[in-house]
């Protein structure tokens, strides 16, 4: 097995595992009410005729990598395939965020 390099190292005994593992399950037991709620909203069609773009077919990384913190649920609904949020997830939403590309 290799070795962890110094900077993995030091966040793995930095962080304590178990207790975010449990503090996670804890958050998402919450009812909704009680929850940091946000919605991301795509329009985005299959594209499988076309080439792959970076940007574009991967959107909810993109903003869950700069956007999302902890204690945050974030819920990803594509409307050029149908899927919107429940009521029960609007209604306790703090914020949606919608990303539709240009050619819309």
């Amino acid at each position: 097995m290799e070795k962890l390099d110094s900077f993995t190292l030091k966040i793995a005994t930095a962080i304590n595992f178990p207790k975010h593992i449990k503090e996670t399950d804890e958050y998402y037991a919450l009812p909704l009410s009680e929850q940091n709620i946000y919605i991301l909203l795509l329009c985005k069609p299959d594209r499988a005729d076309t080439p792959l773009d970076l940007f574009y077919d991967h959107l909810p990384g993109l903003f869950w990598g700069i956007y999302r913190r902890n204690r945050e649920s974030w819920y990803l609904y594509n409307s050029a395939k149908g899927e919107f949020p429940p009521e029960d997830v609007i209604k306790n939403a703090k914020g949606i965020l919608s990303a539709y590309p240009r050619s819309h």
